[in-house]
């Protein structure tokens, strides 16, 4: 086998491994028939958790319409179910309306440990479109909250009252 030949197969294998080692952790990405229209709402997805420790390297969202989305990543401090610290920050604009994959650059990735959960931020209206569901509701939010990396906030548990919602949204695992 010639060295080119060898050398070709090897990356090739070499991408497949580390393709094999991303998982998607979320919700399905469709378009979905409900967006939030009350700008600078926090969400936090307590069911969209981490499985171990990694890096988020990516996301998966459909947005409804554009505009900003501040996508998050969550660690619970044990102070209650909706007591959470801001781990890190993905702040993109949504040119056009779809489904949307945003790989990261090694330096905006965002290290991770097992539990910690998806989240984000809508600085103007929401983006990222929900239906309703059967089953209990597992988002914590807060009405109005533009949080810092490192700080830990008390978000509210009142929308777990409400219908559950489920958003499209996915983080990329790895």
């Amino acid at each position: 086998m010639s060295v080119l030949l060898q050398t070709f197969a090897l990356i090739l294998i070499t991408i497949v491994a580390v393709s094999a080692e991303r998982e998607i952790v979320g919700r399905s990405i469709i378009n979905r028939p409900i967006r939030d229209s009350v700008a600078g709402r926090v969400f936090t997805e307590r069911s969209i958790s981490m499985p171990g420790n990694g890096k988020v390297i990516g996301w998966k969202f459909f947005a409804k319409l554009p505009g900003p989305i501040n996508l998050q990543i969550w660690r619970p401090d044990g102070d209650g179910y909706c007591s959470l610290k801001l781990i890190g920050v993905t702040k993109f604009y949504v040119r056009r309306a779809g489904s949307k994959t945003i790989m990261l650059a090694a330096k905006g990735r965002i290290p991770v440990q097992k539990g910690d959960v998806v989240g984000w931020r809508n600085p103007r209206n929401g983006v990222i479109p929900y239906s309703i569901s059967n089953g209990s509701q597992n988002l914590c939010y807060s009405p109005k909250l533009d949080p810092t990396p490192g700080s830990t906030y008390k978000l509210d548990e009142r929308i777990a009252s409400r219908p559950n919602r489920v958003y499209s949204i996915a983080a990329i695992f790895e």
